[in-house]
């Protein structure tokens, strides 16, 4: 007959008994506080001594803020990934960049970019000067298709004040416009309707080439769209310098076709880009000799960090802890205790081997200042001081 554990009062919430089976049952690859992105992704990870580079630059930056620890942002990176693999192209118009707030050293990068949550997708535009210009995505996609879409119109939404002088023009051509466009380039016009994202997405993969110019025309242009005879849309044509409109001879209107053609007409070239980071060498991959991980500590660097900024990133302002706030650390701390000691009545529950001595220590200061806390401003100053720490 099975030994019944003895009873040791209210389990911890369910938010943290997720927090670790999560982590208990994910794969290696995922655990252990292992960086979420690679230097062979084409995206910039920023930290405090490369943060810099989003300030005065003539780029604009859209910045993931992760979390290591967060379920939400491992499921979230093979989309980001992917996506910057989609727009590589479109550097240094736009950049991608992430930051990983689980690391302590960047802590108040994302406590100044007023990060609450994890996914956070920011964009900054160019020549921002400091954290409080990045805007927030309220609506993350997931898959590349609609982040892309997205982003591109997110970034018409302040074309006027913000994009850069150097970067393509992203909105339709006018008539008026079109003759002072065309002379000594390759011009090719892709003819869509408003919502149509084709035309925009050639603009930006075609950022890098010099000597040939792609503008977006709609279909509500009548006079550019019946002197070039478009029946179709969308549709690609090249103008040339006489006037005449040459159809771009495609199996189907998509933008990998557009892309691939236009780079091959004559004269066209890639500019040189540098971008933050040094290209990498190719090498041949060792295969990794992998162990068998110990499940019980699997998870101990991801979990320590989730608990410890939880309680770093409490605001230190005696002006913002109310009654109520007050009421609720004391109680996330007495559930933390409760949590940590587990160990004593379950020999095989190993949480507490994510959370060093000091930490405890934190615990135990936390607790003697709760059952002598009276609202002084001096026992709430103690209180404070020690959270920071």
């Amino acid at each position: 007959m099975p030994r019944r554990l003895p009873r040791v009062g209210p389990g911890p919430p369910a938010c943290l008994v997720l927090l670790a089976a999560t982590c208990l049952f994910s794969p290696p690859s995922q655990a252990c506080g292992v960086s979420r992105y690679g230097p062979h992704d084409p995206l910039v990870e920023l930290q405090p001594d490369t943060l810099q580079s989003l300030f005065f630059s003539r780029s604009a930056w859209v910045v993931q803020f992760y979390a290591r620890w967060s379920a939400a942002s491992a499921a979230f990176a093979p989309t980001w990934r992917a996506l910057a693999q989609d727009i590589k192209d479109w550097r240094p118009t736009l950049k991608l960049g992430v930051i990983d707030c689980g690391k302590m050293c960047n802590e108040k990068m994302c406590s100044d970019f007023e990060v609450t949550a994890y996914p956070t997708v920011k964009f900054l535009k160019p020549f921002s000067t400091y954290a409080g210009d990045g805007i927030k995505l309220e609506e993350i996609k997931d898959d590349p298709q609609s982040l892309r879409e997205a982003i591109i119109t997110f970034a018409e939404s302040h074309l006027t004040s913000w994009w850069s002088p150097d970067a393509p023009l992203l909105a339709p051509l006018s008539t008026t416009e079109f003759v002072d466009s065309i002379q000594g380039r390759n011009v090719a016009l892709i003819f869509e309707g408003e919502d149509s994202f084709l035309g925009r997405e050639v603009i930006l993969d075609m950022a890098q080439y010099k000597n040939i110019v792609v503008r977006r025309v709609l279909k509500s242009n009548a006079e550019l769209v019946t002197r070039c005879k478009v029946t179709t849309f969308p549709s690609g044509f090249l103008y040339s310098s006489k006037g005449s409109c040459t159809p771009i001879p495609l199996a189907n209107n998509s933008r990998s076709f557009y892309t691939d053609f236009l780079r091959t007409l004559p004269g066209v070239q890639r500019e040189i880009i540098y971008t933050s980071k040094p290209p990498i060498a190719e090498t041949k991959a060792t295969p990794d000799s992998w162990e068998v991980a110990d499940r019980t500590q699997l998870c101990m660097a991801d979990l320590e960090y989730a608990v410890l900024c939880s309680l770093h990133r409490i605001e230190v302002s005696l002006a913002n802890f109310t009654e109520e706030r007050l009421s609720a650390l004391k109680h996330y701390v007495h559930i933390l205790a409760k949590v940590s000691f587990l160990h004593t009545v379950y020999p095989g529950f190993s949480v507490v081997g994510i959370v060093a001595t000091p930490f405890l220590n934190v615990l135990r200061d936390l607790l003697i200042f709760f059952w002598a806390l009276s609202c002084s401003k001096v026992l709430c100053e103690r209180l404070l001081g020690s959270l920071g720490q």
